[in-house]
C-alpha cells in the first residue's frame, strides 16, 4: 500500500542500492556538522510523505533540505509543473555531464550499475516508481494499473460529448480537490502536451473530434473523467465541469515506497574482528579511527581514547554529500503548466 498525499515518512538507507548518477561536494566540518544534525533531526521524526506539497514534501525535497543545511545549492528538481520530482533532478544531472561541475560538485556517473554507493557489488534492484510525472502519465494511459500498484480503488465516468468553436477556449473546472492533496492531469487529445496541478484548465482546440482524458489521483483512488469534444465554428458549449468524491483515506505504512515486495535488500550483520568498522563498533582492528591505535578485541575503543565525531548517520554519504539521482523512464509525454 502507499499513501503518497501526506502519509507517514520512511528514512532508510541507500549505500546499499546502485545507483545511476550523483553529484558529489566537499564539504567544510560547520556545514558536514549542520547537514548531519539535519538528517538526525529528520531519522527521529520522519516528516509525513506528499508527493506535490511542500512541506512536508517528498524524498527530493528531503535531500534538499540537507543539501541547504550544508550550504550547497543543487541543480535543478523542478519540473513543468512546479513539483520537485527525481526525474527532473536527473535531467540536470545529465546535462552537467559526468566528471563537470556545478556550484562545487562534481556530477559522476556510475560506470558499473552493480556498485552502490558504498562500493560494495550488489544485485541491481528496480524500485517502484512514484516520481510525480510518471504517476501522472500512467493515470492517463493505464489508470487500471496504477490504481492496483496503489491498492485503490478505480472510478470511471463517461461524460459524453462536448462541443466547442476553434475560437473559444475550452474550461475543465475540478471541484472538491486541490493541487495540495491530488496530482491532476489532463490529456486534451489532440496530440499538445499534457497539462496538470490546476483545478481551472483552458484549451484552445482546432477544428476535429478530440477524446479526453482528466485524472484525479488522491489518497483515496485513481479518479477518471473521459468525454469527447467536436470542435467546429457554430457550436457552442465550451466547459466541462466534475466534483471529485472526498476521498476516503486509509492508514498505511507506506512501505511500498522502497522496494517492490520481496525485494527488500537485508542489512548486513556486523562481525566483529573483520577490520571493517560497521553497525554500533566503535573501531573494528585498523579501522581504528575513532581512537587511533586503541581498539579493545570487543571492537570498542580503550575508556578515554575516542575522538569526539559527529554523528554517525550518514558517514560516507554527507562526508561529500552524494545525492543520487534514479533513472525514471518517462515514456513518450512531456509536462506544459496550463
Amino acid at each position: 500500500k502507499v499513501k503518497i498525499f501526506g502519509g507517514p515518512g520512511i528514512i532508510k538507507d541507500d549505500s546499499k542500492r546502485a545507483w545511476d548518477q550523483r553529484i558529489c561536494y566537499p564539504v567544510r566540518v560547520a556545514n558536514y556538522n549542520a547537514a548531519a544534525a539535519k538528517v538526525n533531526g529528520k531519522q527521529a521524526a520522519p516528516p509525513p510523505y506528499n508527493l506535490v506539497k511542500n512541506p512536508p514534501g517528498n524524498c527530493v525535497h528531503w535531500m534538499t533540505d540537507v543539501a541547504t543545511a550544508a550550504g550547497i545549492i543543487l541543480p535543478n528538481k523542478i519540473n513543468a509543473l512546479g513539483i520537485a520530482t527525481p526525474g527532473a533532478f536527473g535531467r540536470a544531472l545529465k546535462l552537467i555531464g559526468n566528471g563537470n561541475g556545478f556550484q562545487g560538485g562534481t556530477m559522476e556517473v556510475n560506470p558499473d550499475s552493480n556498485i552502490a554507493p558504498n562500493g560494495q557489488s550488489v544485485a541491481v534492484v528496480v524500485p517502484n516508481d512514484w516520481d510525480a510525472e510518471a504517476v501522472a502519465v500512467l493515470s492517463i494511459e493505464d489508470p487500471t494499473q496504477l490504481a492496483v500498484l496503489m491498492d485503490l480503488s478505480l472510478a470511471s465516468v463517461d461524460l459524453g460529448a462536448l462541443s466547442t468553436t476553434p475560437t473559444t477556449a475550452f474550461a475543465v473546472q475540478v471541484g472538491n480537490t486541490s493541487s495540495d492533496t491530488a496530482l491532476i492531469t489532463v490529456d486534451w487529445g489532440d496530440g499538445s502536451d499534457l497539462s496538470g496541478q490546476l483545478v481551472d484548465f483552458a484549451h484552445t482546440y482546432a477544428s476535429g473530434l478530440y477524446n479526453v482524458s482528466l485524472a484525479v489521483v488522491d489518497c483515496g483512488a485513481v479518479n477518471v473523467y473521459q468525454w469527447t469534444v467536436d470542435v467546429a465554428v457554430g457550436l457552442t458549449e465550451n466547459l466541462v465541469a466534475v466534483s471529485v468524491p472526498t476521498p476516503i483515506c486509509s492508514d498505511v505504512d507506506n512501505d511500498a515506497l522502497d522496494f517492490p515486495t520481496g525485494a527488500e535488500i537485508q542489512e548486513e550483520v556486523p562481525f566483529c574482528g573483520d577490520d571493517v568498522r560497521e553497525g554500533d563498533e566503535e573501531c573494528d582492528g585498523a579501522d581504528d579511527a575513532k581512537c587511533p591505535g586503541s581498539c579493545l578485541s570487543d571492537c570498542t575503543c580503550t575508556p578515554g581514547t575516542k575522538i569526539p565525531a559527529v554523528s554517525e548517520w550518514g558517514l560516507g554519504v554527507l562526508l561529500l554529500l552524494v545525492l543520487t539521482a534514479g533513472t525514471v523512464v518517462l515514456g513518450r509525454r512531456r509536462y506544459t503548466a496550463a
